[in-house]
């Protein structure tokens, strides 16, 4: 009984097919994965801002949360606690002689919570907004308009986990605008964070 081989024209069909098929999958798979690359780290700054909060009431400290100064081509977000001052808003700078934008007014217990380096090839940059002048008179009320927020380097928790107005974690993904930016809202009252609307 004879077994029946494939021909040259047979294997050289199949593999182009195969071919053919697998340039197709690869910029959708490509697309996938990195899709699930913007939702983990969508995921991963809402929990690490959570767990800010949760800090800040368990030790009654103030911690700040603030973006990594975008040297050497970082980009992510890092929290600190430290006392909670009575002052204004200077900066601190760490033993790497890194700003960190911070209200501790000169303390000198800045310990570093969390940090959180970011892939460039997933996220552009990272920002904290805060509400403009002409919408504090508003702050009170359940949401504010995108618009009405403007730039901050950092925002901070108090003490009992919360904050003195609403902030904004906005985490650009693509600098060309393409993409959506992922914004969280932390919550003044009680310093819950959530996905913004």
């Amino acid at each position: 009984m004879r077994t029946r081989a494939f021909t040259l024209l047979e294997i050289t069909i199949a593999v182009v097919v195969i071919g053919v098929v697998s340039a197709a999958a690869i910029p959708s798979l490509q697309d996938a994965l990195q899709a699930r690359r913007r939702d983990g780290v969508g995921d991963r700054v809402q929990a690490m801002v959570s767990n800010a909060r949760d800090v800040a009431r368990t030790r009654l400290q103030c911690v700040t949360v603030a973006p990594i100064e975008p040297c050497d081509g970082e980009i992510g977000l890092a929290t600190y606690s430290h006392s909670c001052p009575a002052g204004s808003d200077p900066a601190l700078v760490d033993a790497n002689a890194n700003l960190i934008p911070d209200a501790a007014d000169g303390a000198t217990d800045v310990e570093l919570i969390e940090r959180f380096v970011m892939d460039p090839e997933t996220v552009a940059m990272v920002q904290v907004l805060q509400p403009g002048p002409s919408c504090i008179p508003v702050v009170g009320t359940a949401k504010l308009p995108k618009d009405c927020y403007e730039f901050r380097n950092w925002f901070q928790y108090r003490a009992d986990g919360t904050t003195t107005q609403p902030f904004h974690i906005k985490v650009v993904l693509d600098a060309s605008g393409n993409i959506p930016a992922k914004e969280y809202v932390i919550q003044p009252g009680s310093g819950s964070v959530r996905v913004a609307d």
